[in-house]
This record gives structure tokens, C-alpha cells and sequence, in this order.
């Protein structure tokens, strides 16, 4: 029995030991959080009233999906009409957002975008425009090369009368 009783008080000390420990630990991360807000209070405090406060790309990115999220449940309880108004304004390509590497094609799907509730009038009128668009600059790099082989050819006629 006196050796259950000291195996007990042994493995009691432990526990107690990795409690002291976590709690120790605990201290440390509540002492360091102390740390940081006071810090941050004091670099409020000094900041001119007119200056624009600081923040970091995740408290951008933080704040934009609640505003996005208060959005969606404000889009969840309204009517069935002002539901299509709100999408007409929230249906735009999110890459612009993201920071695509591809600006062109991004603004292009934002003009479909707009242009897709205008009526199909608009997007055909909007693609015979992009058509035309690429036609002239097919024809201009026609003219282009037409005009560098007719240079070459001349230097090939000046080569052979030269000779």
C-alpha cells in the first residue's frame, strides 16, 4: 500500500510539474499580448490625428469578407428584384481583386460582365467591335511583313544586278 501511496505522490509531482509548466508558458504568451497591446496603444497615441491609421494586407483582406458576408445575408433577406439589383453590382470578376498578372483579360471579362445584363444587342455589338479590332490588327501585321519581304526582295534584285 505505501508503494501505490508513493507511486501516486510521484505521479502527482509530475502533473504538477507539467501544470507549473503550462502555466509558466501561459504567463509568457499573456506577458508578451500585455506587451504588444500596450506597444500598440502608445503608437496610437503618438499618431498625428489627421494621419490615416496602418494596416496589414490580412486586415484588409479580413474586413472585406465581413463586408462581403454583411453584403450576402443583406442580398438573403431582401426582395426578389432588389436580390438581381444587388447581383448586378456584385457579379463582377473577382481576379481584379485577387491581382491578376493578366490586367487585359480581366478587364475584358469585367466588360462582359457589364455588358451581359445590357441585352444580347450589347454583346453582339461588343464582339463585332473586338472582331473588327483583331481583323485590323491582322491586317496590319499583313501590310508589316508584305512591306519587309518587299525590302528584302529589292536588296535580292540590287544583289543579283550588282553581280
Amino acid at each position: 500500500r505505501m508503494a501505490a501511496t508513493a507511486q501516486d505522490t510521484l505521479a502527482l509531482q509530475e502533473e504538477l510539474q507539467g501544470v507549473t509548466g503550462r502555466v509558466a508558458e501561459m504567463e509568457a504568451k499573456m506577458r508578451a499580448a500585455e506587451e504588444k497591446a500596450e506597444k500598440e496603444k502608445i503608437r496610437k497615441a503618438k499618431r498625428e490625428p489627421d494621419q490615416v491609421p496602418s494596416f496589414t494586407l490580412a486586415d484588409m483582406q479580413d474586413e472585406l469578407e465581413r463586408v462581403r458576408k454583411l453584403f450576402e445575408f443583406v442580398e438573403g433577406v431582401l426582395p426578389k428584384d432588389a436580390q438581381e439589383a444587388m447581383r448586378f453590382f456584385t457579379s463582377r470578376n473577382p481576379s481584379k481583386l485577387v491581382g491578376s498578372d493578366d490586367d487585359e483579360l480581366g478587364s475584358e471579362v469585367d466588360a462582359a460582365d457589364i455588358a451581359r445584363p445590357l441585352g444580347p444587342a450589347v454583346e453582339m455589338e461588343r464582339h463585332r467591335a473586338k472582331l473588327e479590332e483583331r481583323v485590323q490588327d491582322h491586317r496590319d501585321a499583313i501590310f508589316r511583313e508584305f512591306s519587309n519581304l518587299r525590302t528584302a526582295v529589292k536588296a535580292v534584285q540590287r544583289d543579283i544586278e550588282s553581280s
